[in-house]
């Protein structure tokens, strides 16, 4: 898109937010407004306290001193208690939380398989007349977007969570590059796996970081798993998928044969030490360290996270440091599949209520605030005037974030107002990627993502819900056989286990009950598609 018709698209975005703007300045103006907002004109007569648990990202402030949540309890008079441990603790407090007993007023982040389980217990509560009664803004954005509620809505056709999605669906997790080191090294950027190899050897053998030592490391990242995602390349994912050349019907790719020939690449590329060593063991904050370093020439990540945040504090201390992206692997049968797409809503359980809340219809509309055009302009671009301003109907964020004078990156300073870099109850608007994207991110979602998507598609599986029977199947199965399946590709993978050992590995998975947990995902996929 050129530069006109995205300035076009933020102003059409942002013109009716202008418009609320200008017409509060008295009582009157409030009452007369009809805006989808309106569920928040009054307070609480006493003020009211509601307990809930998040996880805290490594670059956010404590929540309680978040200026977005600090200006949201001066309108509403709702205090929010946080309990929010650091995000590699989180399912450790949240275990314990759930364990107890005693449970909070609202959790974001439940992990997804843990949902149904809550609600048939009774933990948390269904929202469907909480959401017709409390909920303008999300109502209006399933009526925008049907999808959005068909994700949200389970086979009985209860509610038990709120999502968190983008105003223009994309995706994440990206392969980027070390630009400086192709161009150093007179590379182009590779895009079927021989061409990788080629890349990643050259990376190992050909010191692009002048050092003199043989210590890069060609390909990294925060975990075994971005190893394992490069076998989308060969037309299968790490997980259930549909195969588009089978009819859509569902997979389980970690038993298939094209992820072993998958596999069997990836391991050759780790065995020759073209992949880090340490990945299996790596955390965010090792890989983030190796960067640091400038020893890390590949790896798939995050928009914000890596691409931007690299992009933006890595120069000032390795010069001539850029990071770029590639479009998706294209293997041997012809596939390039962007395996990590939000097709209407995150994956994520944005928040649950549970059955201790107190204050549930003020609960949801806390929550839907977030929803609406005054809410997703607090909660993307923080406090007027301090970290925005707005120009010709458009919020532009100020020097403070985009230009710190205390050197933080774009990254940081939103982490010190805002969650919208980690989970929440919030719609994530175009316009905060379009000023805090990178040129590398930039050229990522337009040349690298935007034209894969409808083939992703066919891959990538909904958000779908389980009914009772079928997640009790489902859990049952995975509980064993997702352990398992860890344990061997990661063996498979540093070689600690033959690859000769394969159909063993496949015969053990399917006497697991992997075939019945696959007629489960198939039978729930055909029903969200009716």
């Amino acid at each position: 898109m050129n530069k006109l018709k995205r300035a076009m698209a933020v102003l059409v975005a942002f013109a009716l937010v202008s418009m609320l703007f200008a017409g509060c300045g008295s009582k009157q103006d409030a009452k007369s407004s009809q805006s989808s907002d309106q569920s928040q004109s009054g307070k609480p007569a006493q003020k009211i306290t509601l307990k809930m648990l998040k996880g805290k990202a490594a670059h956010e402030v404590p929540l309680d001193q978040m200026d977005v949540f600090k200006a949201y309890e001066e309108k509403t008079n709702i205090h929010v208690q946080w309990d929010s441990p650091p995000a590699e603790n989180y399912l450790e407090r949240y275990n314990l939380v759930m364990a107890s007993g005693d449970l909070p007023d609202v959790i974001m982040d439940m992990p997804r398989g843990d949902l149904i389980k809550y609600a048939q217990m009774g933990a948390i509560i269904p929202l469907n007349d909480l959401i017709e009664k409390s909920s303008p803004n999300l109502k209006s954005w399933m009526q925008k977007r049907p999808e959005i509620k068909k994700d949200i809505t389970g086979k009985d056709g209860k509610i038990f969570y709120f999502p968190m999605f983008d105003e223009l669906p994309l995706g994440n997790n990206a392969l980027g590059l070390r630009e400086d080191w192709l161009k150093k090294l007179n590379l182009q950027i590779p895009v079927t796996p021989d061409e990788w190899y080629t890349v990643l050897k050259a990376f190992k053998e050909k010191d692009p970081n002048g050092n003199g030592k043989a210590d890069e490391i060609p390909f990294s990242g925060n975990g075994i798993n971005m190893a394992r995602s490069l076998v989308s390349a060969w037309g299968v994912l790490d997980t259930f998928y549909t195969e588009p050349k089978d009819g859509g019907k569902v997979h389980y790719g970690p038993i298939e044969g094209k992820y072993k020939e998958a596999l069997a690449w990836i391991a050759k590329l780790y065995k020759e030490g073209l992949i880090d060593s340490e990945i299996a063991t790596n955390d965010e904050k090792a890989f983030q360290g190796k960067m640091g370093q400038n020893v890390v020439g590949a790896f798939r990540g995050a928009f914000g996270g890596h691409f931007s945040a690299f992009n933006s504090t890595l120069p000032k201390q390795i010069p001539g440091f850029k990071i770029t992206g590639t479009p998706p692997m294209k293997g041997p049968y012809g596939d390039q599949v962007h395996a990590n797409l939000d097709l209407s809503t995150r994956s994520t359980i944005a928040a649950v209520i549970t059955k201790s809340n107190k204050y549930q219809e003020a609960t949801t509309k806390w929550i839907d605030y977030f929803y609406g055009q005054e809410g997703a302009l607090l909660m993307n671009f923080g406090i007027e005037g301090k970290h925005y301003t707005m120009q010709n109907g458009q919020p532009i964020y100020t020097d403070l974030v985009l230009k710190n004078p205390n050197g933080l990156s774009s990254k940081q300073v939103r982490g010190s107002f805002s969650i919208t870099q980690s989970t929440g109850t919030y719609v994530l608007l175009k316009a905060q990627s379009d000023q805090v994207d990178d040129p590398a991110v930039k050229e990522i979602k337009s040349k690298y993502l935007e034209p894969y998507i409808p083939e992703a598609k066919k891959f990538v599986l909904p958000n779908i819900s389980f009914d009772q029977k079928d997640d009790e199947v489902r859990r049952q199965v995975m509980a064993d056989v997702q352990t398992y399946v860890d344990e061997m590709i990661t063996k498979f993978i540093l070689g600690t286990e033959p690859l000769d050992n394969w159909d063993k590995y496949v015969q053990k998975v399917k006497g697991m009950g992997i075939d019945k947990a696959i007629a489960v995902y198939q039978k729930t996929v055909d029903d969200y598609k009716k």
